[in-house]
This record gives C-alpha cells, structure tokens and sequence, in this order.
C-alpha cells in the first residue's frame, strides 16, 4: 500500500552545499567585530537551510541574532525565519512574518521572494485579508523584477485576484520559462494551478525546475517543490510518477523535519491511495496529515486530506460518509474550510449529494462550478459544471453529459472525462440506450484500467455486464493495458536490455523510480524477474520468450 511504500522508501539526497557550511561557521566564529561575525553566521543558516540541515540554520539563526538583532539576521539570511516558519510553522505567522522580511530584506529580489511566499502562506492559512495585503505588497515590488519573471508575476497576479478570465491556464512563453528559473518562492501552489486550468501549461516547467533542484542540491526549495508537481502529475494521470516523486520526498521530508512538505507528500499518497480503492492507507495518511497541518493552521493541507476522504467514501459506496466530508470544505469555520479545494471538490461533492439522495445540498457547489467556469472559461470547470449539471437534472442528462465531454481540452483531465462517461454511460443503461451506454462504459473502462483506478474499473466493468457486454473477460485477458504508459516505457527499455541508470537517463527521471515503476509492471504482468520482460509485448502482442 502506499503508506507501506513510503515508510520503506527512500533517498539518499546529499547536498552539495554541505561542503561549505563549516568554512563560514569558522569564519564567522574568527570574525572581528560581532556584526561581521552576525552576517556570516546569517548567510551560513541560510546555506544550512538550502541544503536541509534545518536544526543548523535554526542554531546558526539563533546565533546570528544574539550577535546583532533578529531583524538584522533575517536580513542577512535572505529573510529565512519567515521561510522556516513556513516550512514548519503557524501559516498565518509565518505570512506576517514574510512581510516584515519583505520590507527589510537587503535587496529587490529578496523582497520580492518574501513577499510571494507570504501570499502563499497566507492562502495556506485560508487568511483572505492577509492575502490580499501580501498581494499588494507583490505587485508594488514586481517592477524590480527581471523582465521574464515580470511577465510571469503580471499573469498570476491577476489570477490570484481575479482568476484567468479569458486566456483560461494560458500564459506567454516568457512567463513558462520563468516558472521553470525562478526562485520555487514565486512557483503557485499546485492546487491553484490546477483551479485555473495551469497544469498543462506548467508541468514540464515545474519538471524543469525540479531537475535544477535535483541536481543543484537545494534540498529545502525541492521537498517544497516536488509534492507539488505530484498534484499535478495526479489529475494528469501520471500516477506512477507522482507516487514515486511523494514517496521519495516523504522520506526526505520527515528526516529534515519539513511538515509543509511531509503534508504535501503525505496528502499526494492518500489522494492516490483513494482512486485506487485503499481505504485503510487513506485513513492512516490523511490523519497523520491532519496532526501535521491542524494545530499549525495549514488549512489548504488539511482541506487536502478531506479532499481524499470524501472520494474514497464515494467510490467505496457510502456517498452520506462522502457528503460528510466533502461539504466541510465549504464551511469556513472548520480546519478544513478553504474556497479553492472546495471549488477543486465541487463535483465530488455534487454526486456525493446525489447519491445519498440530497441532491439539494449539492447545488451550492453546482453554482459554485458553474460561476467560476462562467468567469474564467476554464475547461476543466465548464466540462465539471455540465456533469454536475447533467447530474442534478437527470432530464437534461441526454444533452448535458455530451456537451460535458465535448468541452474543448475536457479529456486532459482523463480521470475525470472518464467518470463524466462512467456517469453517462449509467444513465443511458438506465434509458434503455444498450449500445451507447456500451460505447461510453467501454471507454470509461480503458482509461480507468490504464489508471489503476480499480474501484471505478468494477463499476465500469459492472455496468457493461448489466448492458450484455463483456468487459470483464477484456480486463482479465489484457494485464499489459493496465500498465501506465510511463510504465510501458519503462518496462520496454528494460526487456531491450537498458540497466536502471540507463532508462533514467533516457526518460529523465531518477533510477529509483525506474524502479518503482519495474516493481508495479511485474506484478500486473504476472512475472517476477526482469529476463521475462522479453516475452512479454507491452504494446499488445505476446513474444516468444528468448
């Protein structure tokens, strides 16, 4: 399971910055005068921190203030106590906190940085007022940013304000390039870039910054970047790779002590966990998630791990537990209230009502679907709202589920254009329509298969059986379709004779998660050793064994 996978997973990320941190504390403690002495201890904590030795820049920080002032080591430091309240603090705190560093950093660019993370700390904490100030406070300082990342914070500005009216998660090419350079401080939460429809103007930025990460050995900015580009890699049906990314990070995060991120990684898993139909291992990961972000008021991860349990509850069959969770994402006086995972949730929430037989108590999240994708034109929400649509109104339905499915750039989300036809292919079994209902069960079936989403597979499967369809006999004789298409790459170089390093090489990712994917591929293949791979055609066909 995936909470078993990540306590045995792991990675060994040796930064190469450890080798200057004990020249500066030398230097620091040999420096003449306390205030040369304060900022290099200040500029060591923060080369600590960047390589992920959180408990020396916290020593070293501590040290830098009693020299001089905390104001001046936060100064010195590039304005790290906001960034480690951040990283493992109150959220609210840690948004003032950047502010205060905004206006006292030594210069433009540090500013600028401490000033974006306190927009995103604030959205964290679901802290509006606070938000909108550290917002301001960006757009006073984004004239003293190079002309790409000013290009950039022009585009997200207004989304954060008012979201991508029009250009729905398009941005200009200087401003992609930017997301892939800049400093991760300036990088938007995934889950916003995921409401605006960013994900796939944004992903292989985000994989591009990743690698620099990598191999810069910046381990802080990483474990706050990569379960980001996990969320991504989820709605774009890249589940390998995000599972392989959150287990990965999940260990670094908890041997450096990093909650933010170990909330991320840990949210990713269960999110996982719960379109693959593993309830228990939902259970674990979203409440060691809560205990993380509860007390520190990180309301967008604990809104994440209900996120997780409300799907989970509703492909398991029990849409009342589901509604329970889901509607808790609306309130605004519970841990778990933040608007945008209310709106990311607002379908789920909608069948969850349905089901259950409520259908009224999933109208608000309706209209909040329908609002946002009436504002902003974004594809994944017009193509949510019909479904949603076709669902409250079932004699609408014969219109409204097409309509949802044809939305222009709707099959980039394929889980959730494969639900879309899940649901449509139940209703026309429903009328009567045997053969449509084929058509779309059929092909709701191959995409949740490739998946590996099982609990909608059966129902998928379920549902063709009940039109006189034969899907089950397809699902047992094909295991190769069930492997993802990373998988299939990966499981192709592998049975052409390519060693882990070399596969990693060729498909850019690190060998550990070659072989994570070559331990999935086995078993869904029916194999236990790598020379089989040989007899096996991924694309189809069996071969003769050599």
């Amino acid at each position: 399971s995936a909470a078993r996978r990540s306590a045995r997973t792991a990675g060994s990320h040796r930064p190469r910055a450890a080798a200057v941190r004990a020249p500066r504390s030398r230097a620091a403690a040999l420096s003449p005068g306390a205030a040369d002495a304060a900022r290099r201890t200040a500029s060591a904590a923060r080369i600590a921190w960047d390589g992920g030795r959180v408990a020396s820049a916290r020593g070293l920080l501590a040290r830098a203030g009693r020299l001089a002032s905390d104001q001046g080591a936060a100064r010195d430091s590039g304005g790290l106590p906001g960034i480690i309240e951040f990283a493992h603090g109150d959220q609210e705190r840690a948004a003032r906190l950047l502010m205060c560093d905004s206006g006292a950093a030594a210069g433009p660019a540090t500013s600028l940085e401490s000033a974006a993370l306190a927009v995103r700390a604030a959205w964290n904490a679901g802290a509006t007022a606070r938000r909108r100030e550290a917002l301001g406070r960006l757009a006073e300082l984004a004239g003293t940013a190079e002309p790409p990342v000013r290009s950039l914070l022009a585009v997200l500005l207004r989304w954060w304000t008012d979201g991508p009216a029009g250009g729905a998660g398009r941005l200009p090419a200087d401003a992609v390039a930017a997301v892939a350079a800049a400093p991760w401080q300036l990088v938007p939460p995934a889950p916003l870039v995921l409401a605006w429809g960013a994900e796939e103007t944004l992903a292989e930025a985000f994989r591009h910054r990743l690698e620099v990460l990598r191999h810069g050995g910046a381990t802080s900015a990483l474990l706050l970047t990569a379960p980001q580009a996990a969320v991504l890699d989820i709605v774009r049906g890249r589940w390998a790779e995000a599972d392989a990314n959150a287990v990965e990070m999940l260990r670094l995060a908890e041997e450096a002590g990093t909650q933010h991120a170990a909330c991320h990684c840990l949210n990713v898993l269960a999110r996982l966990a719960a379109l693959r139909g593993d309830e228990r291992a939902v259970a674990a990961l979203t409440a060691r998630a809560v205990q993380l972000s509860a007390p520190r008021g990180a309301r967008a991860s604990t809104a994440a791990a209900y996120w997780s349990r409300g799907p989970a509850a509703l492909l398991a069959g029990r849409p009342h537990e589901a509604l329970e969770h889901l509607v808790r994402l609306a309130e605004p006086a519970h841990p778990a209230g933040h608007p945008t995972f209310a709106l990311l949730a607002a379908a789920d929430t909608v069948e969850a009502a349905v089901r259950a037989g409520r259908p009224e108590d999933g109208r608000a999240a309706a209209a909040a679907l329908r609002g946002w994708a009436e504002r902003t034109g974004t594809p994944w929400a017009t193509a949510a709202a019909l479904h949603s649509a076709a669902l409250l109104e079932q004699d609408g339905a014969a219109e409204l589920f097409p309509r949802a499915l044809e939305a222009p750039g709707a099959a980039q989300r394929p889980l959730c254009h494969a639900r879309t036809r899940l649901l449509y292919g139940q209703w026309l079994r429903r009328v009567r329509r045997r053969a449509d209902a084929r058509i779309q069960l059929a092909r709701a079936a191959e995409t949740f298969r490739r998946l590996g989403c099982e609990p909608l597979l059966e129902q998928a499967v379920s549902e063709q059986e009940l039109t006189g369809g034969s899907g089950r006999s397809v699902h047992r004789s094909r295991p190769w379709a069930a492997l993802t298409t990373q998988e299939k790459r990966v499981a192709g170089l592998a049975a052409a004779g390519l060693t882990n390093r070399q596969i990693a090489d060729r498909l850019l990712i690190s060998p550990r998660t070659v072989g994570h994917h070559l331990s999935n591929v086995f078993p869904k293949l029916g194999i236990s050793t790598r020379r089989a791979l040989a007899g096996v055609d991924v694309d189809g066909d069996a071969r003769p064994s050599t």
